[in-house]
């Protein structure tokens, strides 16, 4: 069961970033119909399944607000059918949030049989969709080296799997865990993704406080029994000389290199430019600008699934030089707040802020000493970053799969197993 586990997740990690959704047909793939069948199975077995019962009690609160939330996405799109029309997609939209809540516990009933080995799975699988998308660029040229391929969310992906090593560096000190950390940072570069750069250092901060604090765990901690205590005594300033030793590296080998890929980044942003000038920056503040217009014109429940883009053209004179065409406001909150109204946008307001109180009840557990507020805030606000960045938090598997982790790290006292 275990490996069935990790091939499962090795699969979440992939995703859809295959060349041509190859795991996927007709938006049903490969990764779901083996979580189905580990579900069934798991469900099937009765001690599996009173673990499950304990995991529903434990998120009961979080259960109920993704409920309340796709009842009022359904509610918003029966109101809006005479205004908008109505899609199949956007039903299936709305049951895809149930079955991501169904990854959430899932993932932390295995998360409580078989520990990090499910996060490491999934950050293989993140690495591979990484390495695929490097040998297939969409920029064989950008700014002397190349740019991977869908850089944007494959770079969520990365920083997301980098929020997970963080967690776990704060209860085991391994290699496998610098490795994952090591190829994730180095294939981010790749991405060209102000956004990803900017979670991707956060979660190594993070990262480098977790292993300064692991520093003064209890060598008696079942989860590092194995390791030497002198190599848990060193391990942070071993990882630290070696990090020290790859920005060197690279600054001395890389550095007109690395500066010629700022520049072009500099020059690609164009921040004092208009958004129809192609300035990144006033793009996406256009679209937030625009979520925020159409809410206040339909604040109660928001124009429906799948209708950002006509409503948002609506209200391209309004917006004047700040409108931007696109089908989404690049952000999970805005997304919500515009297209399902209020009620919807608390709902997913406190699925967030779940997150947040389980990543402090973690940091709580494991007693850090160090930089434990620091590392709360840098957890945070990767998270958020990575649902302001785009809309995929909402359906993506990767933030429920954050959240299993999170509710088993946060209700189980790792350092007293």
């Amino acid at each position: 069961m275990k490996l069935a586990t990790g091939f499962l997740f090795l699969l979440f990690g992939v995703g859809k970033n295959l060349p041509g959704e190859l795991l996927y047909w007709q938006g049903i793939g490969l990764p779901d119909l083996v979580f189905l069948f580990l579900t069934l199975l798991t469900i099937s077995d009765s001690k599996s399944s009173s673990s499950l019962k304990v995991v529903i009690q434990q998120t009961a609160p979080l259960v109920n607000a993704v409920l309340l939330m796709a009842l009022l996405a359904a509610i918003s799109q029966y109101v809006n059918i005479f205004s908008y029309g109505v899609k199949l997609r956007d039903f299936l939209e709305i049951s895809k949030y149930l079955f991501c809540l169904s990854i959430t516990l899932m993932t932390a009933c295995w998360a409580d049989q078989f520990g990090f080995w499910i996060a490491k799975s999934f950050s293989v699988g993140v690495l591979f969709s990484g390495f695929v998308a490097y040998l297939n660029p969409l920029n064989m040229d950008a700014g002397g080296i190349v740019q991977i391929y869908n850089p944007n969310v494959i770079g969520n992906l990365i920083a997301v799997s980098l929020v997970l090593g963080s967690i776990e560096a704060m209860h085991v000190a391994c290699l496998s865990n610098f490795i994952l950390m090591s190829a994730g940072t180095c294939l981010s570069a790749f991405t060209f993704s102000k956004g990803t750069w900017l979670m991707v250092l956060f979660s190594n901060i993070a990262w480098i406080i977790a292993i300064i604090n692991l520093r003064y765990i209890q060598s008696g901690c079942r989860e590092i029994g194995s390791i030497k205590n002198k190599l848990v005594k060193y391990y942070p300033i071993i990882i630290i000389i070696l990090m020290i030793s790859g920005v060197y590296f690279l600054l001395r080998f890389y550095g007109e290199t690395i500066q010629l890929v700022f520049e072009a980044k500099q020059n690609n942003t164009q921040i004092l430019s208009s958004a129809q000038e192609g300035g990144t920056v006033a793009a996406r503040l256009g679209l937030i600008l625009s979520a925020l217009r159409i809410f206040s014109l339909n604040p109660i429940f928001g124009v429906g699934i799948s209708n950002f883009e006509a409503a948002n053209q609506a209200e391209a004179q309004f917006l004047g030089e700040f409108y931007y065409d696109d089908d989404n406001p690049n952000s999970a909150f805005f997304y919500v707040l515009s297209c399902m109204g209020i009620g919807a946008f608390i709902c997913f307001v406190y699925i967030f802020k779940w997150s947040i109180l389980a990543v402090r009840k973690t940091v709580l557990n494991c007693k850090m000493r160090v930089g434990s507020r620091t590392f709360l805030f840098l957890i945070s606000i990767t998270l958020f970053l990575g649902g302001n960045v785009q809309v995929e938090m909402l359906t993506s598997y990767y933030f429920w799969i954050v959240l299993g982790i999170l509710n088993w790290t946060s209700n189980k006292n790792l350092l007293n197993r």
